[in-house]
């Protein structure tokens, strides 16, 4: 892997966190946190970064976020009762009045122009970015929205601190209620992790890849649902030797990869009965991991944690081998970075670009691969 460069913040940040995020086509990408409490973007056509706009704020940023097409990005300050939408087209954004201050929640919808934010209070608002019109929902929740995702079929899920998860219509109105005996803190379906990787048009809004929802329970297991039965999910529980999980991500509709506090990385295969199993198991860090990154066209992955930048080759379901360019690329981001371990990383949607992000900023670009490249004359394709 190439450096490609290295992104220095205006001046350190101490208070916010920093937040970055690439766009669906991996042409642009976002940063937050730096002491101007603005979020910045940047262009990315030409394999070198170019500042494209800054989107001032009045907060530091909580949560951001691009429309699944790329035409928006969602901004989430905290404490704040507006949410500001930056469109790509025009490069201009317009707050937008949620009705309800302390957001705790941001997430677009698969399949149509909508972004759905969740507050401390319970509440719900939906905005129709195209229709420019909201919907909120006073009490949707009795305590703080926690986690949710968008099913492929138009459907919201939203986990709540009171033990409970609901599932919606576009507009927010409850379908359906269940209790749970626990909190949970992530709820993602499976359906949103394929189209991470590809678009499949022949994939029903009713197949059990669009209906599959997995749950994090504060942590310590994993559960596995049918959305159409959710009282019956199949649960896996780590051993408490791993530490709670920091991250899981599917890199397959059958693997799932997943990231735990006390620097374990585990994978794990899911049956068609929905049984997980571990397949592997490996202490990659001495106190901690922080974060993990899944490239499903490289089949690898990126961890950052206490000893650095790792990454791991994952072809192989049951083995986790770090890659030949892993000990080089870690030298070259410890040289570049002046101290801080780095705490984030997020591949590009394609897997050419890998960015590494410090506490302070600081931002560091590795090119993975080159991206495909083509040409037409005539009846000639190059």
């Amino acid at each position: 892997m190439r450096k490609l460069c290295h992104i220095k913040p205006d001046a350190p940040s101490s208070s916010a966190t920093v937040l970055f995020r690439w766009h669906p086509s991996g042409t642009l990408f976002a940063i937050s946190g730096t002491a101007d409490a603005g979020v910045k973007i940047f262009s990315f056509r030409d394999g070198r970064p170019r500042f494209l706009a800054t989107v001032p704020l009045d907060r530091d940023v909580l949560a951001l976020e691009w429309s699944r097409d790329g035409a928006s990005l969602a901004i989430m300050e905290r404490e704040a009762a507006t949410l500001i939408v930056w469109r790509t087209s025009s490069r201009r954004s317009r707050r937008v009045e949620t009705h309800a201050a302390s957001p705790s929640f941001l997430r677009w919808s698969e399949r149509a122009d909508r972004v759905a934010v969740g507050t401390e209070a319970g509440d719900l608002f939906v905005y129709d970015v195209g229709r420019r019109s909201g919907c909120p929902v006073l009490g949707k929740h009795p305590d703080r929205i926690v986690c949710g995702d968008w099913g492929g079929d138009g459907r919201l899920v939203l986990g709540s601190a009171d033990r409970t998860v609901t599932i919606s219509d576009g507009d927010g109105e409850t379908l359906e209620q269940h209790d749970l005996p626990y909190v949970p803190a992530d709820i993602e379906f499976l359906s949103r992790a394929r189209d991470r990787e590809k678009e499949d048009a022949s994939v029903s809004k009713e197949s059990p890849i669009t209906q599959r929802m997995l749950i994090n329970r504060e942590g310590k297991a994993l559960l596995l649902y049918d959305v159409r039965d959710l009282k019956n999910p199949v649960e896996h529980t780590l051993p408490s030797e791993y530490g709670t999980i920091v991250s899981q991500v599917w890199y397959d509709e059958h693997h799932l990869l997943v990231g735990c506090s006390h620097g374990w990385l585990v994978t794990l295969s899911v049956s068609s009965t929905y049984e997980m199993k571990e397949t592997c198991a490996q202490k990659l860090y001495s106190e901690a991991l922080y974060a993990l990154s899944v490239s499903p066209p490289l089949q690898r992955a990126a961890t950052v944690g206490d000893g650095g930048l790792k990454l791991l080759d994952l072809r192989a379901p049951t083995s986790l081998e770090l890659t030949a360019e892993s000990a080089s690329v870690h030298r070259a981001l410890s040289d570049d970075t002046d101290g801080p371990r780095p705490m984030r990383v997020r591949w590009s949607p394609d897997g050419t670009i890998l960015a590494v992000c410090t506490p302070h900023g600081a931002v560091a670009l590795f090119s993975a691969r080159l991206p495909t490249a083509w040409a037409t004359c005539g009846t000639r394709v190059a």
